[in-house]
């Protein structure tokens, strides 16, 4: 009996010993890759993210107009700026209160707790307040707006977590429905982490700030990208500028989440810096070290791609040097817009809009640059449209000759007398009781020379609507003509969003804009007959934005050839409708290249005055131009070509808001703007 009781004793001993041995087997072999990463995980840090570096973007001469620069902030943690928050004092207060504490005890009880906290917050506060010579309560909006950030995201989860079947509501209405304490229950990563308050820019800022922070857990010092602008104003509308990312742009990378924006992340804004997004962005890095600091894996940071412009910056920036009045104090000086093309290429040089905004500012200063009825936000060379005036006049002439309603030698009477009702009167009779017959010929060379309203209303009165309406299109007017950079297949998409080009104006040609990229001429809606005469002279509905003045007179420059403007520069050869031939005649434009060199160099002309005594002949240059001005509203104009022996040319468009006369407020700048290309070596040989 008692070996048998010994026997099933040693059994079950055996049983457990096999039991625990395969166990152990299982676990050595079966579960050693599973148990191993349990380990490891434990062992391990959570990853830690690398910055991203946007790329640059360039001029043509490769300057760099943006590019990102290490900078060190002062970082405040929201467990300190939420004791700015009344909305975060009152949830705690709600769920401390119990029957036998009253709110003031409660009060009471949560001041002494945080009593530390108060007077570290005080003392940061004060610091920055001085590091910045600012006021802390300017300090405390930074915060404000950090704690407004946190608590809408806390306040939309506890709305869904509350009710996960309803719909979404505004914010003000979840306030009537959700009580503080709902909101005090969600704890999410945001809350744990700090929030950059301002930046120390010199090295003795963050030695002051590492001495009397010393000891304070929740504020620290530390580096971020910032992005700088070297060149400041010049060019601010074209570059464009970056802010804090919001949450829905992260739709532009919907399948990298190395790409997508984390909080205090910025992305373009506005002009190159908002449309090449997807190229300026890069990838962010990633390292995972474990318990003993020893990097177990990391992923490099991938820097964005640089954009290069055709702009020359240092052109830009002395255009811009000729329109500032130093006279100005009052900062009421009119709105400007300049654009220089490289006719060849239709590579734009210089695009100035004025007045101006301090990319380096923009951000502090936003709200004071929105609020100004200036808008120097606003680009005047694209964005805004004018009635062109008398700038049109070359236009209309090379219509009316290709659609053979008139001829070079057809002489249209501008008599010293009142025209019809429902017509334009000559300029000169308005002025002086005179008229164009007394000068000469009224034929169609002279009557660009001498910019006459009655010779071109009448001339336009003769197309037909959809005829002038084509040779307007055809010229680049009405549309859009800037098109965005050339992109690599798998950022096409991305990049060309709706939103994703210059917010650039059509015009109108007809009675009303026309925004669709895509549509046609034969898309233009129909206008009034009577409408004509005033298109003749650059006036009633049609308008025009600068820059496509300046592209006309490039394409005349070309002897008819059609190009859409570059403001990208790309190796790549232009395609579609790039460059298309107008097939206009050789005489046609013949007659027009002899009124415009008339307006220039020959008694009479509308900017002979201006240019009579320069020394272009001396620098090898030819001008062919055309002045205009416009009433109601009252706009000057000067628009021109140059060119040299060399073949080289440029074309430059210039308008003045609220100038009364061409030749007396645009022109002079026109000659100006001609003289430094020159210098700069775009056209004519520079004066030594």
């Amino acid at each position: 009996m008692y070996k048998q009781r010994l026997n099933i004793c040693v059994f079950l001993v055996l049983a457990a010993a096999g039991i625990c041995l395969t166990r152990l087997v299982y676990l050595q072999i079966a579960c050693r890759d599973e148990s191993r990463a349990q380990m490891v995980h434990e062992e391990v840090y959570r990853p830690i993210s690398l910055p991203t570096v946007r790329g640059s973007i360039q001029d043509r001469q490769g300057r760099t107009l943006a590019y990102d620069s290490p900078a060190f902030y002062l970082h405040i943690n929201y467990r300190l700026s939420r004791l700015l928050d009344d909305r975060v004092w009152e949830a705690m207060i709600q769920s401390q209160l119990r029957d036998d504490k009253t709110r003031d005890e409660v009060e009471l009880f949560l001041h002494n707790e945080y009593a530390k906290d108060k007077a570290a917050l005080d003392q940061i506060l004060h610091l920055c307040a001085t590091i910045r010579k600012c006021d802390a309560d300017d300090i405390r909006e930074i915060l404000r707006s950090t704690n407004e950030t946190i608590w809408r995201l806390r306040r939309h989860l506890a709305w869904r977590k509350k009710f996960p079947d309803a719909a979404n509501i505004p914010d003000a209405e979840k306030d009537k429905v959700l009580s503080p304490s709902d909101i005090l229950k969600i704890d999410i990563v945001e809350m744990h982490k700090g929030y950059p308050v301002i930046e120390l820019k010199t090295e003795q800022e963050r030695y002051q700030v590492q001495v009397e922070t010393a000891g304070l857990a929740d504020v620290e010092i530390l580096p971020e990208p910032k992005r700088i602008y070297p060149f400041g104003s010049t060019g601010c509308q074209i570059v464009g500028w970056v802010g804090p990312a919001q949450p829905q742009e992260n739709a532009l990378f919907p399948e990298d989440e190395y790409a997508q924006y984390l909080p205090n992340e910025v992305s373009g804004k506005d002009g190159v810096e908002r449309i090449c997004e997807a190229m300026l962005r890069g990838r962010r890095g990633e390292v995972t070290y474990d318990k003993e600091g020893d990097i177990l894996d990391k992923k490099n940071t991938l820097f964005g791609k640089d954009v290069r412009l055709t702009l020359d910056i240092r052109l830009q920036q002395k255009i811009e040097q000729i329109l500032t009045d130093p006279n100005d104090a009052s900062g009421t000086a009119p709105g400007m817009g300049v654009v220089v093309m490289d006719v060849a290429s239709g590579d734009i040089l210089a695009m100035v809009s004025r007045p101006t905004f301090d990319l380096n500012r923009i951000r502090e200063d936003y709200a004071r640059y929105l609020k100004n009825p200036r808008k120097p936000m606003t680009n005047r060379c694209l964005a805004e449209h004018y009635p062109p005036g008398s700038s049109i006049k070359p236009i209309i002439l090379l219509a009316g000759l290709e659609e053979h309603k008139i001829t070079a030698t057809e002489v249209i009477s501008c008599p010293a007398q009142a025209a019809e009702n429902g017509w334009p009167n000559c300029l000169l009779f308005r002025q002086y009781h005179s008229c164009h017959d007394w000068k000469w010929p009224n034929f169609a060379r002279n009557a660009i020379r001498g910019s006459c309203n009655v010779y071109f209303s009448r001339l336009a009165s003769r197309l037909e609507v959809p005829a002038m309406q084509r040779w307007l299109w055809e010229f680049g007017f009405g549309r859009r003509i800037l098109p965005g950079p050339e992109l690599e297949p798998y950022l096409r998409q991305q990049i060309e969003g709706p939103d994703r080009f210059f917010p650039e104006s059509p015009g109108i040609i007809s009675l009303e804009p026309v925004y669709d990229r895509s549509a046609t001429v034969q898309d233009i809606p129909t206008m009034p007959a009577t409408e004509k005469r005033w298109f003749g002279i650059g006036q009633g509905n049609l308008r025009v934005t600068v820059l496509q003045v300046a592209n006309a007179f490039a394409v005349i420059a070309r002897g008819g050839v059609f190009k859409n403007p570059r403001l990208f520069a790309s190796d790549e050869a232009p395609t579609g409708d790039a460059e298309r031939p107008l097939k206009i005649a050789a005489s046609s434009l013949a007659v027009v290249l002899d009124g415009m060199h008339a307006v220039v160099y020959e008694e009479g002309g509308t900017a002979n005055k201006v240019f009579a005594g320069s020394d272009f002949d001396k620098r090898s240059m030819t001008i062919y131009g055309k002045t205009g001005s416009t009433e109601r509203p009252y706009h000057a104009w000067f628009a021109c070509w140059a060119t040299d022996p060399s073949g080289r040319a440029v074309s430059v468009a210039i308008l003045v808001e609220g100038g009364a006369s061409g030749a007396r407020d645009a022109c002079p700048i026109g000659r100006r703007v001609l003289e430094v290309c020159n210098e700069f070596d775009y056209i004519g040989t520079p004066l030594r």
